[in-house]
This record gives structure tokens, C-alpha cells and sequence, in this order.
């Protein structure tokens, strides 16, 4: 549940620049949203501060003529869409798009089905999110308590080679 949204800003590129070029095609660009807010965790009732980003991209001319500078509030809000099917109409980009568990590589599952998320600006300050919780936390839980071992295992103390007490 959110408590708080901030507005969405306008964000610049490495080089302080709103518009970027597509690498593929410098006609067309996008521009870097970003929108930051507070939400409340129901089961918790602990808030966390969530930061979201988004791209709008049209041909870069068009994006030019907005007018855009780097830290412009706009409307709405950036919200998470959720779905069963790939977002991306192009097959080898399909898995991009795969809700993934943290840092485990354990894609986010419902009944064995895979769950694509992406996030998306839009000015209507009333659209909200659109989720599609998990079933697969058993699996994402042995993924997250092997890294945590294998951390311990690399973090632990290993004498050295060379080490001797008998001199």
C-alpha cells in the first residue's frame, strides 16, 4: 500500500543530457523518469522507500520538442505491470522481462508459469500497480540459503599454504 508517492522526475544521461539516442537507431530516444515512494508493508507495517524507473521513448526529435530538463516534475506516477506473457513482441528479447527473486536468478513463478514485470510511466495519477504474487517460495528460499552458504563458505578463515607451527 503506498503512503506516499513523490512526483516523477526527469532524470539525465551520463553526460547531463535528458534525450538519449538509441544505439540501433538515433532517430528514435527515450527519456529517464524516476519516481520514488513510501510503502507500507501490511504484514510488517514496516515502511520501505521504494525507487522506480521508466523510459518514454519516441523519436528523438519529438523528445526534443517537449522541452524536458533534468530534474522537470511531471504528473502521474510509474507503476509495475505485471502479466503471463513476455512484453516484448520480439522473441529474443522476451526474458528481460522475467520477475526475478532478488539476486538469486529464480524467476518469480504462479503454478509453474513464469511472471514478467515491467514498469511504466503514466500521468494518470489514479493507475496502480498491477501484480502477480508468486508461488514459488520454497524455491527461491533453498536458492537464497545455498548463497548464503556459499558466502559463509568463501568468508570463511583458510590458512594459508605456507602456514606451519612446527617450524
Amino acid at each position: 500500500m503506498n503512503l506516499k508517492n513523490n512526483p516523477v522526475i526527469v532524470m539525465g544521461n551520463e553526460n547531463g543530457q535528458v534525450v538519449t539516442p538509441n544505439e540501433n537507431n538515433p532517430e528514435q530516444g527515450s527519456i529517464w523518469l524516476t519516481q520514488t515512494s513510501h510503502q507500507v508493508d501490511l504484514l510488517t507495517n514496516f515502511i520501505n522507500k521504494k525507487t522506480r524507473n521508466a523510459w518514454i521513448k519516441m523519436p528523438a526529435k519529438d523528445l526534443l520538442e517537449l522541452g524536458y530538463k533534468v530534474g522537470d516534475k511531471l504528473p502521474g506516477n510509474i507503476v509495475r505491470i505485471e502479466s503471463f506473457e513476455p512484453f516484448s513482441k520480439d522473441p529474443e528479447y522476451a526474458d528481460r522481462d522475467l520477475k526475478i527473486a532478488g539476486d538469486t536468478n529464480i524467476v518469480c513463478k504462479q503454478s509453474g508459469q513464469a511472471i514478467y514485470s515491467i514498469t511504466r510511466y503514466t500521468p494518470d495519477e489514479t493507475m496502480k500497480d498491477h501484480t502477480i504474487d508468486h508461488d514459488n517460495g520454497e524455491e527461491i528460499k533453498a536458492a537464497q540459503a545455498a548463497q548464503k552458504a556459499a558466502a559463509a563458505t568463501e568468508n570463511a578463515v583458510k590458512p594459508n599454504a605456507d602456514f606451519s607451527i612446527g617450524g
